[in-house]
């Protein structure tokens, strides 16, 4: 009887050995093909998202080209690693009904691959274009577009797209209120004073002190979810931690930069301008990181610009080209939307696809 029950189990976990060898072939091709179109999208992303952001940096000649480059790709990697879980669950889980697809995971996978098939194409147009559009958006249309085509309206999680919807109108109206108020106080209390120089560089230690020590907080507070030994140290362990090393690089700072700044920094008030339009965008995007909200860093600098621009006047803002740019955020929510529903659809409902049945 145990030779026989031996020889049932060896049998039955061969037979599920090949199942599986021939489900994981299967789907092979689509680990390959989204690796290579994420790739191109991380090129998109790079070419616009992350250009958008360091644009206000290198025009002020704050930084070069190539210093921008090689500060992106330690930051953007730190940031993905550190602050876009919460992000990517949103993307992934929270905006279409997965439950829908238990039974279908090859539809899943098939739609999240045309996805960015079709997020990855329109980033190529826009930048082509010289567009400033969101990379959110893309990938959120995307996402929608092929949901709707798969399990119609009731797959999508309204609300939840709802509060994307309104992010990305909250996100660039908060980031130009915030810079203008940064501006301004900045300009009143420091570029309008007798020694503007003197007062900027000593006050610059304690904005790294709140900079770093609220991104280091957050990295902390995130750590805490998956790390059991931070979540059980709580409050007392992150707050200390995450401005103790904010303060320990402000101390350093001032003592060992500040005077070598003081010889060779020339102000300007374009720099401080353009410095407060990235912290101002900064603040926004790391606060809605840590809630888990998808926001456009486009938008948040495009806002930023426009809060800065707007102390000076009216005349300071371009009207037609601020008009361009908001439509080509509508526009390529749609477009990606439409196109990625189509590419979907092609396949899906082939008729000798019969739904991937």
């Amino acid at each position: 009887m145990s030779d026989i029950m031996m020889s049932f189990a060896a049998q039955s976990a061969r037979i599920l050995q090949e199942t599986a060898i021939d489900c994981c072939q299967q789907y092979f091709w689509m680990t390959i093909a989204a690796g290579i179109f994420g790739f191109l999208m991380a090129c998109g992303i790079g070419a616009n998202d992350v250009a958008n952001a360091f644009a206000t940096s290198v025009s002020a000649k704050s930084v070069t080209l190539k210093q921008a480059v090689v500060i992106a790709g330690i930051c953007e990697f730190l940031g993905a690693m550190l602050l876009g879980a919460s992000v990517t669950s949103t993307i992934k889980g929270k905006m279409i009904d997965v439950s829908m697809y238990e039974n279908e995971p090859g539809v899943l996978m098939y739609g999240m691959l045309t996805s960015l098939v079709a997020a990855s194409f329109i980033l190529a147009v826009a930048n082509y274009l010289a567009l400033p559009v969101s990379t959110t958006h893309t990938i959120v249309g995307s996402i929608v577009g092929f949901s709707l085509a798969a399990k119609g309206f009731q797959s999508i999680a309204w609300m939840e797209v709802g509060k994307i919807f309104i992010s990305w109108v909250a996100a660039p109206l908060i980031t130009g209120t915030a810079a203008a108020v940064f501006f301004w106080t900045t300009r009143k209390f420091i570029l309008l004073s007798e020694s503007p120089y003197k007062r900027a560089i000593t006050l610059y230690p304690f904005i790294i002190f709140i900079a770093i020590g609220l991104d280091l907080f957050m990295v902390f507070y995130k750590a805490g979810k998956n790390q059991a030994q931070i979540k059980e140290w709580g409050l007392k362990f992150m707050v200390p931690a995450g401005f103790g090393i904010s303060l320990f690089l402000a101390i350093c700072h001032y003592f060992f930069l500040s005077p070598y700044l003081q010889k060779r920094v020339e102000a300007k008030v374009e720099k401080m301008e353009k410095a407060l339009e990235n912290l101002a965008a900064s603040f926004v995007v790391v606060i809605a990181s840590f809630l888990g909200i998808p926001v456009s860093t486009t938008q948040c600098q495009v806002g930023g610009t426009i809060g800065v621009g707007l102390l000076g006047g009216s005349k300071n803002l371009n009207p037609l080209f601020v008009l361009k740019v908001i439509l080509g955020w509508v526009g390529t929510f749609l477009a990606v939307c439409i196109i990625n529903a189509g590419v979907f659809a092609f396949a899906f409902y082939a008729p000798s696809a019969s739904g991937f049945a």
